[in-house]
């Protein structure tokens, strides 16, 4: 079976003693370890089974994961999970979530359980009750204001200067914003353009 050949292969190259991929920097591939999990619900194949254990143990134990604050770095700049690249993406996360959920829940281990509650209650300190969030923003035009619409709204400020940052026209789905949500720079900024593309399809 030519998908059953694409998992074995992928296993072959996998660090059988961290998870994940062999080598530095190093990063989870929830994605990848979400659809090995998925076929060994199918095949009952331990095979598929193991190198998800080997990854969720050692990110859960080791230096990408807070074991302060919970919630996983984006990667580590080692092949041990050790020292991790200080940088918590939303995205990352919830594929952690994910695979963690899965994983909990046939498994019924307790320790998965606990760093599970401990990230869920990381992203709903540090992303769903924080408003304010970094941006990229290369230029210095600016709305005018005192600006008055029947039908646009100022949805986003400048925590600092208070300019206006984000616009938005709910009668005719246009959205706005006033620096580059597809930077690098700008935090969570993917996730606000699949908000938008999904905004405009509903």
């Amino acid at each position: 079976m030519l998908f059953r050949s694409f998992l074995d292969k992928i296993i072959s190259y996998l660090d059988e003693k961290n998870g994940s991929f062999k080598g530095a920097p190093k990063f989870p591939q929830f994605y990848l370890f979400d659809t090995m999990f998925y076929y060994y619900l199918k095949t009952n194949d331990k095979k598929y089974f193991t190198p998800v254990e080997i990854l969720l143990k050692n990110i859960s134990s080791k230096g990408i994961y807070d074991q302060l604050a919970g919630g996983i770095a984006r990667y580590t700049v080692d092949e041990n999970w050790i020292i991790p690249h200080f940088e918590k993406m939303l995205y990352d996360n919830i594929q952690f979530i994910n695979l963690l959920t899965k994983f909990y829940q046939k498994t019924k281990n307790e320790y998965f359980k606990n760093k599970l509650k401990q990230t869920i209650q990381f992203i709903n300190q540090d992303f769903k009750n924080n408003l304010n969030f970094k941006v990229g923003r290369y230029h210095s035009l600016k709305l005018k204001e005192p600006f008055k619409s029947n039908s646009i709204k100022i949805t986003m400020r400048c925590s600092k200067t208070k300019i206006p940052m984000g616009l938005e026209d709910n009668q005719n789905k246009i959205y706005g914003f006033q620096f580059h949500p597809e930077s690098f720079l700008t935090t969570n900024g993917k996730i606000l353009i699949k908000k938008i593309l999904s905004a405009k399809r509903s």
